[in-house]
């Protein structure tokens, strides 16, 4: 499996159980937003992708709750892709 991809998947199976605020998942555009969403249902169930709003960066700053960056994300801005 892709570097990139493990690492995504790493960093959904370590989000906290226990959330006293939402969850905001940071990914790099629009397109990707419905894939990791079924990536989180797959991994972690429907009942705790309900605590998670996942959106671009472009959409962001629209939400408040704790703030996670897809790993993806991270690695395509560190490209130029920003």
């Amino acid at each position: 499996m892709d570097n990139i991809y493990y690492r995504q998947r790493q960093a959904i199976l370590s989000l906290p159980e226990d959330n006293d605020k939402p969850i905001i998942w940071i990914v790099y555009n629009n397109d990707m937003v419905k894939g990791t969403m079924r990536l989180i249902a797959e991994l972690r169930g429907e009942e705790f992708l309900s605590k998670i709003k996942v959106v671009s960066k472009m959409n962001s700053s629209r939400y408040n709750g704790r703030i996670y960056f897809d790993p993806v994300l991270l690695d395509l801005l560190g490209n130029g892709n920003g």
